[in-house]
């Protein structure tokens, strides 16, 4: 709960208002290296503190063209995440009560969380898009569930609440019961001007104070204390990984903190190759020139007071002006490259040439920044996902996908357990508490909530990824449902879910006496008494049966489980008699 003292503990402590605590600074930094990632921004601080003494030219060449070299690999990952929603089991579903129907249309809360609600419109939306993000690049961040944060201090009405995120550069202080944060302009914490909210479960705290009314080491400031309709914190953490505590405090990880040492390296090299490829890609043209600088003369020095030599400015010694562009000539001075080499004084016929630019270390630049990538997803256990070598074994291939399956499974349950704690909370504030009993049956209001299926099935393997580990399978002796199951996703992968291909395949995997067997495997089957002979002419003749109800019924595929197999049993038992009636001593099996 927020007390006067703890709002004096703040109002007191310059660190805390200049964001300078040891639990600000660590959670800024953490911000600011996840950000490096995420924005287009040329990373300044990052890139430039290391080369203090570089030229500035190159400073600004850098800045210029810019492109962060992780861009691709941050998509890489938010697509794998959209596989959660993707997935056929994720559900979320609202059962119509009692206190639904009793509730005007335009208030239902359905309506409200799907298409309703304020700035985000629809909660679903907002957790996977604007919550996933925020939960890759800023896990120290908050999710406010209220009114906009901004008009808290004059707004009276709390039936439209909407999820809002606080970012690391905003928090104050913050505890598990409370928290302060600024808002309006507040990256400039030497802004004169300032407001500060305080939040609890009971209460709204807004502080505003003006750096220059500081007096005696103290801050005069102006404190509202607002009840609200909430009953409940209405403040959640985003991060779900924790790092270590500052100031008593936990600090978050992001999911790929485990990648952002071998990202840093990617972006550091990304961005020397750029320099490297300006200065050292280009054949480089040399010509011999009597021009000379027009400043020195061609001496490359200036004289100066009592015949004192000082170097030449204007071209740096070289007695010739340089442009400085990939594409420019090395022009070498005449009257020195004679002084330089007095054995030759004649100028080389042509006075001209080709420099040839070593090329390797280009080459190994560029190379050091996929390695580089690729690390940081081995780090996160994606490596194999994203680039799959050919020589990967199918067995790999099938660990890689229980990883990655591990991987999204975890994540889903934080996504959906923060729709579902939105909700409650868009709830409470709309309806009135489900802890109280005074508003609403609590029985019959809890199931006005929306349930959240967490799936567990996710399509994550390529085609290709698929038809290597069917083989497997297959090569292995796998059980039929795997096998069943994995030509089901590969032909769901090329056809779509509701296509005659998947369709044909379900009905082949519950009507063959024999699936996966080979034709040969099948006839030694049969000949060993282990399965009728009705039975081996199905599982060989199945698909060809198929064909031909479908050709006489089109509608056939319409027809329940049950009377399919009762079709296919008849044209079998049809064909077995015109056999037995031919006097044909044994079925013959083509591979």
């Amino acid at each position: 709960m927020v007390t006067q003292e703890v709002v004096t503990a703040i109002m007191t402590d310059k660190k805390i208002l200049m964001h300078e605590s040891e639990y600000q600074e660590e959670i800024i930094e953490r911000y600011k290296a996840l950000k490096n990632h995420f924005s287009d921004d040329y990373p300044e601080l990052f890139l430039e503190s290391t080369r203090p003494n570089e030229d500035e030219w190159m400073k600004k060449y850098r800045r210029h063209v810019w492109e962060c070299p992780t861009h691709p690999a941050i998509s890489r990952v938010e697509n794998l995440l959209h596989k959660i929603r993707q997935a056929d089991d994720f559900r979320i579903s609202f059962e119509e009560s009692e206190v639904e129907t009793s509730i005007p249309k335009e208030r239902a809360f359905k309506k409200y969380l799907t298409s309703d609600m304020p700035v985000v419109g629809n909660l679903e939306d907002w957790t996977f898009q604007l919550f996933q993000k925020t939960y890759l690049s800023d896990p120290n961040a908050l999710v406010f569930v209220g009114p906009d944060v901004n008009e808290l201090e004059y707004t009276e009405d709390f039936s439209r609440p909407y999820p809002q995120i606080i970012c690391s550069k905003q928090i104050l202080k913050v505890s598990d019961t409370y928290a302060f944060f600024e808002i309006g302009h507040y990256e400039d914490y030497h802004k004169e001007e300032r407001t500060a909210i305080g939040i609890d479960k009971t209460s709204v705290w807004i502080i505003k104070w003006n750096a220059k009314d500081q007096v005696d080491e103290q801050i005069k400031y102006d404190l509202i204390i607002r009840p609200n309709v909430w009953k409940e914190y209405p403040i959640k953490k985003v991060g779900t990984i924790a790092s270590e505590i500052e100031d008593k405090t936990v600090v978050w990880d992001s999911i790929l903190t485990g990648a952002l040492s071998s990202w840093n390296i990617a972006l550091r090299r990304a961005d020397d190759n750029e320099i490297i490829w300006i200065k050292y890609a280009y054949p480089k043209e040399w010509e011999i020139s009597s021009g000379t600088c027009k400043t020195c003369r061609g001496f490359g020095y200036i004289l100066g007071q009592n015949n004192t030599q000082s170097e030449c400015k204007s071209c740096g010694g070289a007695g010739n002006i340089s442009t400085e562009t990939p594409f420019n000539k090395l022009v070498i001075n005449a009257t020195k490259a004679n002084a330089l080499n007095p054995d030759v004084p004649t100028i080389p016929v042509p006075p001209m040439g080709i420099v040839e630019r070593p090329l390797d270390v280009i080459k190994e630049f560029r190379a050091e920044i996929e390695i580089q990538i690729e690390r940081g997803f081995k780090a996160l256990g994606l490596e194999n996902l994203f680039q799959v070598p050919l020589s990967t074994s199918g067995e790999s291939k099938i660990q890689d996908k229980k990883e990655v399956h591990t991987f999204l499974y975890q994540i889903a349950v934080v996504y959906t357990s923060m729709y579902e704690w939105v909700a409650l909370q868009c709830h409470n504030q709309i309806y009135g508490p489900l802890s109280t009993s005074g508003v609403v049956n609590i029985e019959k209001a809890i199931k006005a909530l929306p349930k959240v299926t967490i799936p567990t099935e996710f399509d994550i393997l390529s085609a290709s990824a698929i038809s290597d580990s069917l083989a497997l399978a297959k090569d292995k002796g796998f059980g039929p449902e795997i096998i069943n199951g994995l030509e089901r996703d590969l032909l769901v992968k090329q056809y779509g879910e509701n296509s005659d291909a998947v369709r044909r395949q379900s009905i082949l995997n519950i009507l063959d006496p024999l699936p996966n067997l080979k034709p040969d495997e099948k006839a030694l089957y049969k000949e060993a008494g282990l399965v009728s002979e009705l039975d081996a002419l199905i599982s060989v003749k199945l698909p060809a049966y198929i064909n031909r109800l479908v050709a006489t019924d089109p509608k056939w595929w319409e027809k329940s489980y049950e009377e399919m197999a009762a079709d296919v049993n008849a044209a079998a038992v049809a064909e077995l008699a015109n056999i037995q009636a031919a006097n044909v001593g044994r079925l013959e099996f083509n591979a």
